[in-house]
C-alpha cells in the first residue's frame, strides 16, 4: 500500500492540470502495470532479504534465550495453554499410541 501511494504521488503531475490531458487511458494502464511490477518486485526482494537475515536477528536478539526464560517462566496451566493448540489436531492420535505404548509396557 505504501508501495503504491509513493508511486501515485511521483506521477500524480502528470495526472494534473495541462499535463493531465497528455495522459491518455493506455499511458494510464502502463502507469498501474508499472506500479503493480514495481510493488511485486519489492515485496520479493524484502521476502528474500528476510529469509537472509532471520540467521542474524535470531543471533542478535538472542530469541532462544528469550524465548526459553519467558516459557519456563510461565505457570504450567498457562504453558499447556500455549501448547495445547499445537497438538489439538492429533490429540486423538496421541492418546491412541499413549494408549497402545501403556498396554504394552
Amino acid at each position: 500500500k505504501r508501495i503504491s501511494f509513493a508511486f501515485d504521488k511521483s506521477v500524480a503531475p502528470l495526472k494534473q492540470g495541462p499535463l493531465s490531458l497528455a495522459v491518455p487511458s493506455t499511458v494510464e494502464r502502463a502507469l498501474e502495470n508499472m506500479k503493480k511490477k514495481i510493488a511485486d518486485e519489492i515485496a520479493n526482494d524484502m521476502y528474500n532479504l528476510m529469509r537472509e537475515l532471520e540467521p542474524y536477528m535470531t543471533e542478535a536478539m538472542d530469541l532462544e534465550n528469550l524465548l526459553r526464560t519467558r516459557m519456563s517462566a510461565l505457570p504450567n496451566a498457562d504453558f499447556e495453554g500455549l501448547l495445547h493448540p499445537i497438538f489439538q489436531e492429533d490429540e486423538p492420535k496421541l492418546v491412541l499410541v499413549g494408549g497402545v505404548l501403556g498396554a504394552l509396557l
